[in-house]
This record gives C-alpha cells, sequence and structure tokens, in this order.
C-alpha cells in the first residue's frame, strides 16, 4: 500500500492507495481536536518530510485558547496496511483551570455509488440492518472485542479496516455528574466507528473516546458521550497507533475474521493464568451445585440455582439491569428452569456421571418428575417449574405476568423453540447414560420421541422453525421480541437440529429418516437465510430479536453437526464461516479496569470473556462461550485455521478468574461461585444500570457453562 501527500489550501492532505485499484482512500484534514468548550479544529499537515524509503513524518502545530498543540504523525507503509503513529503535544501558555482535548482521524472511503457497503464493529455490529439509518456509529475501545473498525463493499469485495495497534494502557474514573455527556476523563481508551452515508461514507477514530450519534453509554435515551482527556500545567505528551488496511475478501464474514486474526497477530494476547487447573474449576462447581439439591413431595426433585452469589444458596436472586430493562427476578429463586439459563436436566446427569452414588437415583428422580410434570402428550414441553405456585410456568405470556428475565408479552402463553430443545437434548443425553449404568427409562425417551414429533408438525416448508410456541403448535409473533418480519422470527431454526440428528442416531435406520430430512431442511435454511447473508440473531432469549453472539454459535454448531451426520464438506464449510464471526465476539485484549472496582480488585483480565449482544457489546460479557469451545476446537482442526482453538483456549481461561476457590472466594458465599457476567465498560450508568467494573447477575446456568461445557472442552484438547 502506498500513502502520499497532495498540497491544499493550508498545507498537506493524506491519500492512501494500493497496487490494481484505481480508487483511494483521502484524509482532508488529518488534524481534527476538538475541545471540552466545544471548540473545534480542522487542519492539515503544516509540513511533510521523507524519513526513509517507506517512511514520512508530517506536523502541525497551533495555538487554540492558551494551549499550544502540536500534531506529529509519522506514516510508515507495508505491503497490506498503512501504520501511523501519532503524537500529541498540549502545553499550556499561561496559568489556567484544566482543560481538555480530544483527537480524531476520518478516512473517506472511495465507494461507488452502485455499491452497497456493510460495517463491522466486532463485538456490536455485524448487520446491514445496524446501520440503515444514514449517521455516525463510534463506540469505545472498551465495547469492542479488538478496537477496529471495517468496511466491506459488497459488489467489488475490497475490505477497508481502520484498527488501533497500541492498546489503551490506563482508564481513571470520568469527572462528570449524571446528566453530562461532554465531560474530563484521564482515559487511555479510545474509540473507532463509521459514518453510513452512502454518498459519503467514513471510517474514524478517537482519542479518548467519543461514543455517537448514540451511546448506550448513559441512558436509554442514546445520548452521545465525549471523553475529553485533561491538559494539566504540566501539559500532555501521548502517542497513538493505528494502521489502515485494504485488501480482497470474498465474503463479508472472511473480511472481518481477516481483520481479527490480524488483531491477534498484531497484538498476541495470553490466556490468563490460573491458580488451579482448570478440571479442578468444574470440581468446584460441581461441588457448589450439589448443594442446591432439593426434593418435595410427591415424587420432586431439582436444583435451586436462581440465588445471589454474594449472600449464599438460600439468598434471593438480585435484580438486574440488561439491555434499558429490568430484570427484577422477584421470587426466581422458587423457579427451575429447564432450558437457556437453567438446565436442570443436565445438572442432574452431570452429577450422576461424575459422582454416581446416590447422584443416580436423585438424577432417575429429577428426570422423573420432568417427564411426568413437564412434558405434554403432544411432544411441546413446559420449560419453568415455580415450587410456589406448583405448576409449570410459561416463559412467554404466563397468566400470572412476566418470570424472571423472561420479559416478552404475548396474548399467546408459550415458550421458547431454544429452551425446550435445550430440556430434551439433556432428557436425551441422560437417557443414553442411565442406559450406560444399567437402566433404561423409556418414558424419557419417548417424551423425546413426542417432542421431535411436535419438532416435525410445526416445521414450516421452508425448514424454519419459529422462536418460540403455544402447546397447541401455534408460533408465537410480538413485534420486535419475536421479530419484525416472518424472517426474523424464525431466528432458532438452528437450535433444534443437533437434537434431531442425536435422537435419529439413537432410534436408528427404521426411525430416523424423518428426523433427518427434517434437520436437513433447517440446515438448508440456515445456510441460505443466515449463514449466506453472514446475519445471525436472536439467540439470547432475554433480549429482543438482535443480532448476538449466541446466535452465530447455535448456528456453528448445527451445521458441524450435519457435517458429521453426512460428511459433505458444505456443511463443514458453512458451519465455519458461522465461527468466522462467532469467533469476533471474544475480547482479544486487556481492558484497562477502573480502580476500585470490584473487577479491578480481583484482578479480572477481559482477554477471552465473550461479549452478549449488539446492545451492550462486548462491554458487558458473560462465560456461555464455554458450552461451544469444543465446537471452535473442531472446527480449527478440520479446517487447519488456528484462529479458532486459540480463542477457545482464551475463553477457556479467562473466565474462570472469578471463580470462588480455596485460595480467594472474591466476596462470594461459597468456592464454586462466581457472578453470571462482567462488564467492562458502563451501560446505562446514569439509569442506574451496569456500571464499569460491576458484576452482575444470580442464574444458574453458570453451572451448565462451566461444568458441562468446560468439561467438553477440555475432552476435546486431549483428542
Amino acid at each position: 500500500m502506498w500513502i502520499f501527500f497532495e498540497r491544499v489550501d493550508d498545507g498537506f492532505s493524506a491519500w492512501i492507495s494500493r497496487p490494481g485499484c484505481g480508487r483511494r482512500l483521502c484524509l482532508p484534514s488529518p488534524v481534527d481536536c476538538c475541545y471540552l468548550d466545544g471548540g473545534r479544529d480542522r487542519l492539515s499537515y503544516a509540513a511533510v518530510e521523507q524519513r526513509g524509503p517507506r517512511e514520512w513524518v508530517a506536523v502541525r502545530s497551533w495555538v487554540r485558547d492558551g494551549l499550544r498543540l502540536r500534531v506529529e504523525d509519522t506514516w510508515r507503509e507495508g505491503d497490506l496496511v498503512v501504520a501511523v503513529a501519532r503524537r500529541l503535544f498540549a502545553t499550556p501558555l499561561r496559568a489556567a483551570p484544566v482543560t481538555g482535548v480530544h483527537l480524531q482521524l476520518t478516512v473517506l472511503l472511495a465507494a461507488d455509488e452502485d455499491d452497497v457497503l456493510r460495517f463491522c464493529c466486532p463485538g456490536i455490529v455485524y448487520s446491514p440492518s445496524q446501520h440503515d439509518e444514514p449517521r455516525a456509529y463510534v463506540f469505545a475501545d472498551e465495547r469492542l472485542s479488538c478496537p477496529l473498525v471495517l468496511a466491506w463493499a459488497e459488489k467489488d469485495r475490497d475490505a477497508v479496516t481502520l484498527a488501533r495497534t497500541s492498546l489503551a494502557g490506563y482508564d481513571e474514573a470520568p469527572a462528570r455528574v449524571p446528566g453530562q455527556n461532554d465531560y474530563l476523563h484521564r482515559t487511555d481508551i479510545g474509540a473507532v466507528g463509521f459514518v453510513a452515508r452512502p454518498a459519503h461514507p467514513q471510517l474514524l477514530t478517537c482519542w479518548p473516546y467519543l461514543e455517537a450519534d448514540r451511546s448506550a453509554r448513559l441512558d436509554a435515551a442514546g445520548t452521545p458521550a465525549a471523553a475529553f482527556h485533561p491538559v494539566g500545567p504540566d501539559g500532555l505528551d501521548v502517542t497513538v497507533s493505528y494502521e489502515i488496511g485494504w485488501e480482497r475478501a470474498p465474503s463479508f464474514a472472511d473480511a472481518v475474521v481477516g481483520a481479527f486474526d490480524r488483531a491477534y497477530r498484531v497484538n498476541p494476547p495470553q490466556p490468563a493464568g490460573l491458580p488451579f487447573p482448570l478440571s479442578h474449576a468444574v470440581d468446584l462447581r460441581l461441588a457448589s451445585l450439589a448443594k442446591t439439591y432439593l426434593e418435595w413431595e410427591p415424587g420432586g426433585a431439582g436444583f435451586i440455582l436462581n440465588f445471589d452469589p454474594n449472600h449464599g444458596y438460600t439468598s434471593q436472586a438480585k435484580a438486574f439491569g440488561a439491555s434499558f430493562t429490568v430484570h427484577g427476578m422477584r421470587g426466581a429463586r422458587n423457579v427451575l428452569e429447564y432450558g437457556f439459563t437453567g438446565r436442570q436436566l443436565n445438572a442432574a446427569c452431570l452429577l450422576a456421571e461424575r459422582t454416581g452414588g446416590i447422584w443416580v437415583e436423585r438424577s432417575r428422580r429429577v428426570h422423573d418428575f420432568f417427564v411426568g410434570t413437564l412434558a405434554t402428550p403432544s411432544g411441546w414441553l413446559h420449560t419453568l417449574y415455580s415450587l410456589d405456585k406448583s405448576r409449570p410456568l410459561f416463559s412467554c405470556g404466563d397468566p400470572d405476568g412476566a418470570v424472571m428475565h423472561y420479559l416478552v408479552s404475548s396474548e399467546v402463553p408459550g415458550t421458547y423453540t431454544r429452551m425446550m430443545v435445550e430440556a430434551a437434548s439433556d432428557l436425551l443425553e441422560s437417557f443414553r447414560l442411565h442406559a450406560r449404568l444399567g437402566e433404561r427409562h423409556e418414558r424419557w425417551l419417548s417424551a423425546c420421541r413426542r417432542f421431535a414429533a411436535f419438532l416435525l408438525r410445526v416445521q414450516e416448508s421452508d425448514g424454519s422453525w419459529y422462536r418460540a410456541y403455544a402447546p397447541d403448535g401455534r408460533p408465537l409473533r410480538s413485534g420486535t421480541w419475536f421479530g419484525n418480519s416472518a424472517e426474523e422470527g424464525k431466528a432458532s431454526t438452528a437450535a433444534p437440529v443437533p437434537f434431531l440428528l442425536a435422537l435419529a442416531a439413537e432410534l436408528g435406520a427404521e426411525d430416523d429418516a424423518p428426523l433427518l430430512d427434517a434437520a436437513l431442511a433447517a440446515g438448508e435454511y440456515v445456510l441460505r437465510e443466515h449463514v449466506n447473508r453472514d446475519d445471525y440473531r436472536g439467540g439470547t432469549l432475554d433480549n429482543p430479536n438482535v443480532v448476538d453472539k449466541e446466535a452465530a454459535l447455535l448456528a456453528m454448531k448445527a451445521l458441524l453437526c450435519l457435517y458429521d451426520s453426512t460428511g459433505e464438506a458444505r456443511w463443514r464449510d458453512a458451519a465455519e464461516r458461522a465461527a468466522k464471526l462467532a469467533v469476533t465476539w471474544h475480547l482479544l485484549w486487556d481492558v484497562p479496569p477502573r480502580p476500585e472496582t470490584r473487577v479491578a480488585n480481583a484482578r479480572v483480565r477481559s482477554t477471552g470473556w465473550g461479549g452478549i449482544n449488539s446492545i451492550w457489546g462486548a462491554g458487558v460479557t458473560d462465560i456461555y462461550s464455554l458450552l461451544f469451545l469444543h465446537t471452535l476446537i473442531r472446527i480449527s482442526r478440520l479446517t487447519g485455521n488456528p484462529l479458532y482453538e486459540a480463542v477457545a483456549d482464551l475463553a477457556a481461561a479467562g473466565c474462570q478468574q472469578i471463580l470462588s476457590h480455596e485460595g480467594n472466594r472474591f466476596g462470594f458465599a461459597d468456592t464454586g461461585m462466581q457472578p453470571e457476567g462482567i462488564a467492562f465498560s458502563d451501560h446505562g450508568v446514569d439509569d442506574g444500570l451496569i456500571a464499569k467494573g460491576d458484576t452482575w447477575g444470580g442464574l444458574g446456568w453458570i453451572y451448565t457453562a462451566g461444568t458441562y461445557g468446560l468439561t467438553e472442552y477440555l475432552d476435546a484438547k486431549n483428542t
């Protein structure tokens, strides 16, 4: 790639080109400085000097409101990128109150009028529907899995990337009061983003951060946030480095994973160090899980998994804020979940398999209660049970109101497809375990067969399933929560595929044909509507039908299962294409902690944690990815691409850092406990939702992810 400078009225502007391409990238005002008082200077370089065969230094000095400022940009050409190290000097000319500055770099993209640009900020923006308004979309580094922004042109397959390569090193608390959106903040955290205007598309980067035109940082209104680094009596001298890449990519997914992989190689992340082996993390959680077991008459058994780990097993789960909604969680302690955030059957199966003895009988009791109480003759499954009300609950439209964090409103009671699938999958796996232990529970297998028959009855002619169903098989639809269109509402199509294939394998050739046909039809739908479009949404059930990590992971797993079942390479390739986006939800870098927060005091590194959805970005994370690490490892070894396994290793270690153990309980009530999630950035902080350094949640799925998921990861590593 080449950089060159052209004289303009007040100095020099910068241009970038690459071999074989007649278009150019433009930096018309490379020195763009904003001030806390609202002022702004957009300037060209005053002078440019070539220092070597492929190196130039471009400078500009100026004075503004008692400050002498100077920018020195050192540009270097490379074969694949053009890099710049930006050094900013700010010196007070006289004694004055502390002021603040903010430096920006904007790249004008060379797009044809008839071309369609698609943007990505990894960990938050992936879908064209996320940038359909002609405005700026700019996000702080700490809200991204790695600080970069990418634009991919659908017509000519060009991908342009703007990435920060000198990662942020410090972050203090901002000097602001609620309601203030321009403020002083001594922080090294910058921002990257884009302007999605068809006639004038742009990539941009800021130091320190700007979040605009809307931001999730402060409030539900989307008030933008702009940080200005203070310039005190001693002045300011800071260097921040970036690189601009420009190359061809056959698909959006290829462009994104290529930029992500380069970020991995430029700043190679290291897994978190742990004071115990990963196998011991499983043991700690299982020991804690066993303490939650409860029996009741007649014949009931389960695990009380919804509690506040700060206060112990008998406490109520604390409310938490998510996606600008408060999940009250009142009464959650006595609600049993059989899918999504609570996997009762999986918990019982694990303890029976790993511990044996009395846990085999306890597992039988847990499963018998589920089959006798929550499985229906039609095959449709309840997935929630209330001990207080002694009845199953509906995760959608329950007559008594919303249950826990399942906040969707529906006039027709029903439950989520994914929850039913996970309950049935766990039931089938438990059937197999108990059969190996010498006892076949045919009622369990019969419930699995009935549920499979239900899935086949409600499957659409195009192979899809809707996100939720009523007991009579009607799909539930409720605006943005289930999808604004019919196609969006079919976001759960990937979820049943592994279950159907597993049941087909259990039943054998006599009964497997309809199940295989249904799984293949669903796979074709996922391939056509999600994979080929590189668009995944609706995986997390306590959020609207938004773009999220779990949807991509579910598709990845389903497609790999189809490859295992058929041996057809196209399913392996499709699984990898889903993995190319799924893997980029995981943080590759250590976000500077905010001092004196719980996360900072526990010295938890962000590397390896996975962002959740496109509302929070990668600044609010959980450990759900542990359930899919074994799939990433298999894809890595099948394709020969080490990135997927490397990120799996980062996640496996990173998500154990705040697991309470014998040496440090981190303030939790017992060993084997940990928070559901961690915040590495503010989210709705003025609304009292999540502040950087918070831990949040009190839901039981941390046991399943940290036991079943981590065990599958360890097995895959040893295979």
